[in-house]
């Protein structure tokens, strides 16, 4: 998981698309976004163009899924 990509360590020196894309490039499982305005579509848009022209970005989206829902299912246990 990142920290807040619009800290502005991040955000001062990289525009959001290209966090995304080094994001993904990483194989982090997320990526954190926290304040609401424009970054967060346009990390999507980013997200989904990477994971549409690259199968091994959409292997590795689906394989983050189910390691994030794996410990959800774990740690969330009632």
């Amino acid at each position: 998981m990142t920290d807040d990509l619009d800290m502005g360590a991040v955000k001062n020196h990289f525009d959001i698309m290209t966090s995304a894309r080094q994001i993904l490039s990483a194989g982090i499982d997320m990526m954190l976004i926290c304040h609401a305005g424009p970054d967060i579509e346009l990390a999507f848009g980013e997200i989904l163009k990477n994971m549409h022209d690259s199968r091994t970005i959409r292997d590795d989206a689906e394989n983050s899924v189910h390691r994030i829902m794996r410990h959800k299912r774990k740690y969330l246990q009632g």
